[in-house]
């Protein structure tokens, strides 16, 4: 098991949030990481918000001036995630919420989510990037990747359910 989970008095098991964060850290970069090896201006910028670039950000990283305009508003009142769309990394209090945004609007919607299926929480974020008959096979690596890792997690917090991995590249 990983030092992230220990064994706790209450629940069984507390996490290291410090720790947790690190790996986070160490395995997904919170900014889109094909952006730091070349200009994607082109494909997440906008003539309309002076050149910005809204390439994907935060933890379930947001992506296209469209996310960042609704999550801006739904959140904030006002257009602070378009004008500086760096908050999102930037500041943690705002990736949080972005986050939990994200997954509220679009992923607990899925039914099957709900009912407990990972692979339809990959599809709801990642979609045709991991989860269709044509993404590459890096990509859908990376979903299987993270359904390892999704299965360490609910060991460590509810050890008598069995993950249920379909939804995505299966």
């Amino acid at each position: 098991m990983y030092k992230t989970w220990r064994q706790g008095q209450k629940t069984g098991y507390e996490i290291d949030t410090k720790d947790l964060k690190n790996r986070v850290d160490s395995v997904e970069s919170m900014s889109e990481t094909e952006c730091k090896s070349k200009d994607c201006s082109s494909i997440y910028g906008s003539s309309e918000t002076r050149n910005l670039d809204y390439r994907g950000r935060g933890f379930i990283q947001i992506s296209y001036l469209k996310n960042y305009y609704d999550a801006s508003i739904e959140l904030f009142g006002d257009s602070r995630l378009v004008d500086n769309p760096l908050l999102v990394v930037t500041n943690e209090t705002i990736n949080w919420k972005v986050t939990t945004w994200y997954w509220q609007k679009y992923v607990h919607s899925v039914p099957q989510v709900l009912l407990g299926y990972f692979g339809y929480s990959t599809k709801a974020i990642n979609g045709p990037l991991e989860c269709s008959q044509n993404s590459e096979a890096s990509n859908v690596q990376k979903a299987k990747n993270r359904f390892l890792v999704y299965k360490h997690v609910l060991k460590a917090f509810a050890p008598n359910e069995y993950p249920l991995e379909a939804g995505c590249y299966n």
